[in-house]
């Protein structure tokens, strides 16, 4: 990936006049293209690519490009003598740039940028794919950053650096040297105040050269909310700019693969909530008294209104790694829950008393950062009821990702997709699917009933009664909401229900009836 950033630098390095930067500098390119070079060539990228592609091109070509396509980036470039204006809303998308070098001497520079940058990407995604660990990340990355790179954990120990970068900084020499620092480099730290700093530390910080030979960039990885690993760029070679600033973030983001894993294998399983969840699933013999006592020490009650949410990462996705990585962050998501793990699945137990609604917004700002199912027990009273609790938020995990879509779903007319699957809201349909996985007499008896005939009516006729019969039975049979689902007159609408309990011989006055219904929607496959 390029940003912005790293295309300013390039440009100026080869003696380019850049005019304008957008003011927006965190958009990122995958690609280059020549969009012409003054004899009408065009090379376009396709509209759903426009957003990673950078548009290089002449005035005349661009300003068409730009107001043609509202997502698209262009870098225009035009003679040392000439002069070129944007609209304001288009200056937002466009670099311009000012040099005596053809478009094609421009074009070419910035294709080495990203053929570098291309590079790089993909020998850290392959040390990926591989299993590779802290150094065979920075050993691709020698060449690209030029600068002196160390990876150290918590216990201030070594665990990669760029070998064949030399450096001339004490700190740094002895570090490498010893495989961590003195007592006497961590009390420099510590006088500079920069330990501190290190435990509430989210982005990457640029530190002047205090306590070492030249100014630095790093970045903390945090875990339980403390230190855990720091990555350290010594600027010995290349000055602190925006375009290498960028450079180093690409670093972290492949380095973070490797930080989730060694949290994964250090910590999975280390402390006492995933303990006593996994005995209380299990149905290990935990006394009442022992239990309490367990409870209290996490200053759980054992008796209350309780609501279990399960949070599933897909066994077949690199995510399911890193689940104890993840229930460090539910942890941070949901401070006042107890939160554990479990198989593949992170455990949240909110013992507040609350409906699970109000854990809604939580758990949606959480899914969307670490992509995942979440199942919602129904409330218990008991932590004794807690394997009960998990079989059911496990259940509508499973309901949620794997349920065959029924008849139902499928005259439902917006089908929403909640943050949180709830057991209560997936009951009938656990019910429906338990019922045709024991027995084929309840899936025959469905064929048979009321709602195939009718289903069979409406593909020879176009009717569309099914959809209407569910719909009017689904909200209880209150004719002026079904109207404006349907889009019905109320005469219309109950006209129809009466013909068809005339033509199928049922009648919904009768409780039995609506209920076998509805059954029948639930039971009977949507093809």
């Amino acid at each position: 990936m390029v940003t912005v950033n790293m295309i300013e630098e390039r440009l100026a390095a080869a003696g380019c006049s850049v005019v304008f930067m957008p003011a927006c500098r965190n958009q990122r390119f995958r690609h280059l293209a020549l969009l012409g070079d003054g004899d009408d060539r065009e090379a376009p990228a396709p509209e759903d690519l426009e957003g990673e592609v950078l548009f290089c091109g002449s005035p005349a070509h661009m300003a068409a490009l730009l107001a043609a396509r509202p997502r698209a980036w262009g870098l225009c470039v035009y003679g040392a003598h000439e002069t070129f204006e944007l609209a304001g809303p288009l200056r937002e998308r466009v670099v311009l740039c000012r040099t005596p070098l053809s478009l094609h001497a421009v074009f070419a520079r910035l294709q080495r940028l990203f053929f570098s940058m291309e590079d790089w990407t993909r020998r850290m995604g392959e040390a990926l794919l591989k299993g590779g660990d802290y150094q065979s990340r920075l050993n691709v990355s020698e060449r690209v950053l030029g600068n002196f790179v160390t990876v150290s954990n918590s216990e201030f120990r070594l665990l990669a650096y760029t070998q064949h970068v030399p450096i001339d900084d004490p700190v740094a020499q002895e570090l490498v040297r010893l495989g961590f620092h003195p007592p006497q480099a961590i009390e420099n730290f510590r006088k500079h105040h920069v330990m501190k700093g290190w435990e509430t530390q989210t982005r990457i910080e640029c530190r002047p050269a205090d306590f070492t030979a030249h100014p630095t960039l790093d970045y903390v990885f945090r875990m339980r909310g403390s230190y855990f690993l720091h990555v350290v760029m010594q600027c010995n070679n290349r000055p602190v700019t925006a375009g290498l600033v960028d450079e180093f973030q690409l670093l972290i983001d492949h380095v973070e693969h490797c930080a989730k894993q060694e949290y994964h294998e250090r910590f999975l399983l280390a402390d006492e909530p995933s303990h006593l969840f996994e005995d209380l699933i299990l149905r290990r013999p935990v006394g009442k008294g022992e239990l309490a006592r367990r409870a209290r020490a996490l200053e759980l009650p054992s008796e209350g209104r309780f609501v279990l949410l399960a949070l599933y990462f897909s066994e077949g996705s690199s995510e399911s790694q890193f689940l104890a990585y993840h229930a460090q962050h539910a942890k941070e998501a949901f401070p006042h829950c107890f939160v554990g793990v479990h198989g593949l699945y992170v455990l949240v137990l909110d013992a507040s008393g609350n409906a699970p609604e109000s854990l809604a917004p939580p758990v949606q700002a959480f899914a969307n950062a670490h992509p995942c199912t979440v199942g919602a027990s129904e409330a218990f009273s008991s932590l004794q009821d807690f394997a009960f609790a998990f079989q059911q938020a496990k259940k509508a995990v499973e309901m949620a990702m794997g349920l065959r879509p029924s008849l139902a779903a499928r005259y439902e007319e917006k089908p929403s997709v909640p943050s949180v699957h709830r057991f209560g809201d997936c009951f009938a349909a656990y019910v429906a699917e338990a019922a045709k996985a024991s027995s084929h007499l309840v899936e025959h008896s469905a064929r048979g009933g009321i709602v195939p005939h009718i289903v069979r009516f409406d593909e020879q006729h176009g009717t569309g009664d099914a959809r209407l019969l569910y719909c009017y039975l689904r909200n209880e049979r209150k004719a002026r909401i079904t109207c404006e689902e349907l889009f019905l007159h109320r005469s219309t609408l109950l006209y129809r229900i009466e013909r068809m309990q005339e033509r199928f011989g049922f009648s919904l006055d009768d409780a039995a009836t609506r209920q076998r219904i509805l059954a029948e929607y639930l039971v009977l496959p949507a093809d």
